[in-house]
């Protein structure tokens, strides 16, 4: 179809088009785009932008200064970034509204407890200034961890279910956490007698990545060991007590196949992009080794391309990467997959999987895909040292010599110690701390860029 506005002509085609309803359309006059949600998989993108917050903006007031005669502005004068910085927040009317009438932003039900994850003695503690001794010097409280523990020697009175059949995850829904007494106490009501009966309470465990060891094996070892009375238990299978809890996966063959990476992987899925999902994959193929990479990659490519599917969709219906194939797709996913595979000393090539050759053009030079030029060749040493090495060091010099001077007196006398360290090769250890705001990040940037740029990397 071929629109028509005064002189100019423009070609509408369905991708103009957003799903509507005229019955909408008719009864609220106005612009009204109809989605149907058909798969749980929409939740982590409708909650990503609501648990962004109320929009924000830094706002920064300026005191103008003046000559002696009243007259123009005396040129740029020293800044105090910390000192001018104010988050601030604002919300819409309609938002507005909302609130000042009380009601409600936010109704979960059934209710969620987080039951929280530690090894064993490595549970938080929280302790006021001036009290470190005193706390240390205390046996810690209990946590709702080996408050569970505990449950195995307390009396059942008959009720059911039994506390040694009940795996960790379970109990907020027979059980109530008393927070004064760090016990669970079983629940008098609201109990969920069979599956079709909604909970009262369930329970939430922390995502963990495999890079974080034994606390992530452990996890696992959560879902499938009942009633522990230790952490000792978990590490326990035939009677053996093994040394770690990768270990004690191993032994129960749960890291013999891809069961474990796949309920990994479709757990994260729920709430993960597709960008972490592949740095995740990475992670579980470098660090678990699962028995069938080739088809645990196939069977969760849709959710790791998916943005991918939607860039070169979007692209298309624009009339560009017309040419693209699937195999330039999947060469750009496992071309990222790689990457960080790479920075954990391994490679695709390992589990026997290929990446898709470049479409090269007519000078014999790679393609863009998606708009992007590919990415460069891989230098000698390994992913994680090519990223870190210096593009070149006399723009880094020079980007150093631009920042030092505006650097706030607290951070130029770290700068000076730091510096003097790195330029007479002196060994020391320096621990940097301040509350959030104070130019952390940029001081540590430009000590990183004038080691770089040194030659020190």
């Amino acid at each position: 179809m071929v629109f028509t506005h005064g002189n100019r002509a423009s070609q509408i085609d369905n991708s103009w088009i957003v799903p509507y309803s005229p019955l909408l359309l008719e009864k609220f006059d106005c612009h009204i785009n109809l989605e149907i949600v058909s798969s749980v998989a929409v939740v982590k993108y409708v909650y990503k932008y609501i648990y962004k917050g109320p929009h924000k903006a830094m706002v920064t007031v300026v005191a103008a200064t003046r000559d002696e005669d009243g007259g123009e502005e005396v040129g740029p004068q020293p800044r105090d970034e910390i000192q001018e910085y104010l988050d601030a927040k604002w919300i819409a009317e309609c938002e507005a509204l909302w609130r000042g009438l009380s009601n409600p932003v936010i109704l979960r039900d059934p209710a969620v407890m987080r039951v929280p994850l530690h090894l064993e003695n490595q549970q938080p503690m929280f302790f006021a200034p001036g009290e470190a001794e005193g706390v240390a010097a205390t046996a810690p409280k209990e946590t709702k961890l080996t408050a569970f523990f505990s449950l195995r020697q307390a009396p059942d009175h008959g009720k059911s279910p039994a506390t040694t059949d009940l795996l960790y995850a379970e109990i907020p829904r027979y059980f109530t956490w008393q927070t004064k007494t760090c016990k669970w106490r079983r629940r008098r009501r609201g109990v969920q007698r069979s599956s079709e009966d909604t909970p009262a309470m369930i329970s939430r465990v922390p995502g963990l990545h495999p890079s974080m060891g034994d606390v992530y094996y452990m996890r696992l070892l959560l879902y499938r060991v009942r009633g522990p009375g230790s952490f000792v238990d978990f590490r326990t299978y035939e009677s053996f007590v093994h040394p770690t809890y990768k270990d004690a996966c191993a032994a129960r063959h749960m890291l013999a196949t891809n069961a474990v990476s796949d309920t990994t992987l479709t757990e994260a899925a729920s709430w993960k992009m597709p960008a972490a999902l592949r740095e995740l994959f990475a992670s579980l193929v470098a660090l678990n080794s699962p028995a069938d990479v080739p088809d645990m990659l196939q069977k969760h490519y849709t959710t790791l391309s998916e943005d991918m599917t939607y860039r070169l969709a979007s692209r298309q219906a624009q009339g560009l990467d017309l040419d693209d194939t699937e195999d330039g797709l999947r060469r750009i996913v496992l071309l990222d997959i790689e990457k960080h595979m790479r920075a954990r000393s391994s490679c695709l090539q390992d589990y026997q999987i290929l990446i898709p050759a470049a479409r090269v053009g007519e000078d014999g030079e790679a393609l863009e895909v998606l708009g992007e030029a590919p990415p460069p060749a891989r230098s000698a040493g390994g992913q994680a040292l090519a990223e870190q090495l210096p593009g070149s060091r006399d723009d880094l010099l020079a980007a150093v010599a631009h920042r030092v001077p505006t650097l706030q007196p607290d951070q130029k006398v770290v700068w000076d110690a730091v510096s003097e360290c790195i330029d007479s090769s002196t060994a020391k250890f320096f621990f940097l701390d301040a509350p959030g705001g104070p130019g952390r990040t940029y001081l540590a940037e430009t000590l990183l860029n004038y080691t770089r740029g040194s030659g020190n990397i």
